[in-house]
């Protein structure tokens, strides 16, 4: 579902919009660990198994059980895995200068001035560089305009305002609209302003691209003597356009890409050993000490079987 990408309000006071309990883990022994040990333990029980024909030991109240490990491990090999294919396929479309979000269909700007805050001349521009932004990443940009009375009557917030305007128009999750309301009725500024993207935006528009943009529009929108609505949408496009096909901005994409890859590295090793161990263990057997079977348990007071 689309999700709110920031904002920013001027109304009297100006401001910029940002984009439990503790509980204790529980270990029944009748059950056993999960793991074996190698160091013997209170009422443990010795167990062997082979790899390579050669005997390994470990200890524990109950043989290790492969199914309930691999209902752990699985979602995070899964996970891992797709991770690291995602990872990869993210440099090779940063360093090809491609975008990782496949193209919608049939989509296209945007500008839909409800409340003509954008002159014909503004509208020109800003449609260029919202062209040029989806060039870029495939995010199909929409630019809204309308009066403060269309969202307030039945809206807390023009949050929730551009959430329904998004899900009722928009079925896919690439799209990012901004939606800017004023009044032109009072004698002080009275506008907001605020982004909705789509899930599938997020690796183009992180947190830190849309503080910056929110920052850079709220600033050109302030400046009203300067800065026509229009153009203030404009030029904020165009410094984020430069942004992300900046030299700077590629190289930090992929060094942040190939650590996110060797982190989901690592975490697969480690679950792919898990793994192959309780595997292994979930065959072993119980040494025993007597004729009669009995199991050599260990006592944890005397320090011996």
């Amino acid at each position: 579902m689309p999700h709110s990408s920031g904002g920013g309000h001027c109304g009297g006071g100006c401001h910029m919009g940002s984009s439990g309990s503790s509980a204790r883990s529980h270990y029944d022994r009748s059950h056993g660990r999960v793991f074996g040990s190698r160091k013997p333990f209170a009422n443990s029980n010795r167990y062997v198994y082979y790899r390579h024909g050669q005997p390994h030991y470990y200890y524990n109240t109950n043989p290790s059980n492969f199914r309930s490990l691999l209902m752990f491990t699985l979602p995070f090999l899964i996970g891992t895995f797709i991770g690291i294919i995602y990872g990869a396929f993210l440099i090779f479309s940063i360093i090809n200068g491609k975008s990782s979000i496949l193209p919608v269909p049939g989509a296209s700007v945007q500008i839909v001035d409800n409340y003509d805050a954008v002159s014909e001349q503004d509208e020109q521009e800003l449609s260029r560089v919202l062209n040029e932004f989806m060039d870029i990443t495939n995010i199909v940009p929409v630019v809204v305009t309308c009066s403060n009375d269309e969202w307030q009557s039945d809206y807390s917030s023009l949050t929730k305002y551009a959430y329904d305007y998004y899900v009722d128009r928009y079925s896919d999750e690439k799209h990012w609209v901004i939606i800017y309301s004023a009044d032109k009725n009072v004698r002080f500024s009275d506008w907001y302003f605020e982004g909705m993207q789509g899930d599938n935006t997020d690796s183009v528009l992180s947190p830190g691209i849309t503080r910056d943009f929110n920052n850079s529009l709220y600033d050109k929108l302030m400046e009203s003597e300067e800065y026509t609505t229009g153009r203030a949408f404009a030029e904020a496009f165009e410094e984020l356009n430069g942004r992300l096909t900046s030299p700077e901005y590629k190289r930090a994409k992929i060094v942040e890409t190939w650590i996110l890859i060797v982190i989901f590295t690592a975490i697969f090793a480690v679950m792919l050993f898990l793994t192959i161990r309780i595997k292994y263990e979930s065959t072993a057997k119980i040494c025993v000490i007597s004729e009669e079977g009995r199991p050599d348990v260990y006592n944890v007071k005397t320090g011996s079987y």
